[in-house]
């Protein structure tokens, strides 16, 4: 019987066509460096790579990082929707299989929550509501796994699924805010966190829905002054466009 890491590999090399990658040792470390880089490509082959010598840990964790490259790409490399709703498909299938093949991990379920949440938003708004239970448990099982993984990424999820749910369809801004709140507690211990100006965009968000325009200004002065990420800032320029724009529509509406 194969074991799990070679079942994942088995996976890899049915998706996708592995040219050899020459140049690094394999370690993760190596990976994320690509990845910093946004030599994406070259750390998804890279990846696919070295899953057999890895330990099962340590392929849970690149199974994840292929998950994360995957979405990096469609989200802010390709403008192409058809592109995009491969890309997420790819990374959706390699969670999966890690699940089923290497157990759960809190980054793989997390990884895959977001990735059927992107795919479904490409596609249809029905999908959307259809898969938003499953993207609800899978949260919830990454935060019982590790409430801590990617400094409360999890919540973030589930705060912005509340938020983006009709009310007819579970969605509450004070269920938002509630999941929010949770992920704000990881961002402020660490404030320099890649992307952390989300939490406080989103928290934002739902508590202008909910009237509150002073606890989202404040909200959105803390995301204003989170640091863009130094290895990508154009990655984020649209959020931040976004939060100065809503920002002066809360002091306008705080009567400021």
């Amino acid at each position: 019987m194969k074991s799990p890491k070679a079942l994942v590999l088995l996976l890899v090399a049915a998706i996708f066509t592995v040219p050899s990658f020459q140049g690094f040792c394999s370690t993760l470390d190596d990976a994320r460096e690509l990845f910093r880089q946004r030599r994406l490509d070259d750390a998804i082959l890279f990846l696919q790579e070295i899953l057999t010598e890895l330990s099962p840990s340590e392929s849970k964790e690149a199974c994840a990082m292929l998950a994360r490259c995957y979405w990096t790409k469609a989200t802010y490399y390709s403008n192409d929707p058809d592109t995009r709703f491969d890309l997420y498909g790819k990374g959706l299938a390699v969670t999966i299989e890690a699940i089923s093949t290497l157990g759960e991990e809190a980054s793989l379920c997390y990884w895959q929550a977001v990735l059927l949440g992107e795919r479904a938003n490409l596609r249809f708004s029905i999908e959307s509501l259809r898969v938003s239970e499953t993207i609800r448990k899978l949260c919830e099982r990454a935060i019982e796994l590790d409430p801590s993984f990617g400094d409360g990424a999890s919540y973030v999820v589930l705060g912005r699924m509340y938020f983006k749910l009709p009310g007819l369809f579970g969605g509450s801004a004070k269920e938002s805010v509630r999941y929010l709140l949770e992920a704000r507690r990881y961002v402020e211990m660490k404030p320099q966190k890649e992307r952390a100006h989300t939490v406080y965009y989103f928290l934002a968000e739902s508590y202008a829905f909910l009237k509150e325009y002073e606890k989202a200004l404040r909200a959105l002065e803390a995301g204003l002054r989170c640091p863009r990420n130094p290895d990508a800032p154009y990655e984020d320029e649209a959020d931040y466009r976004e939060m100065e724009m809503l920002r002066e529509e809360m002091e306008e509406k705080a009567g400021k």
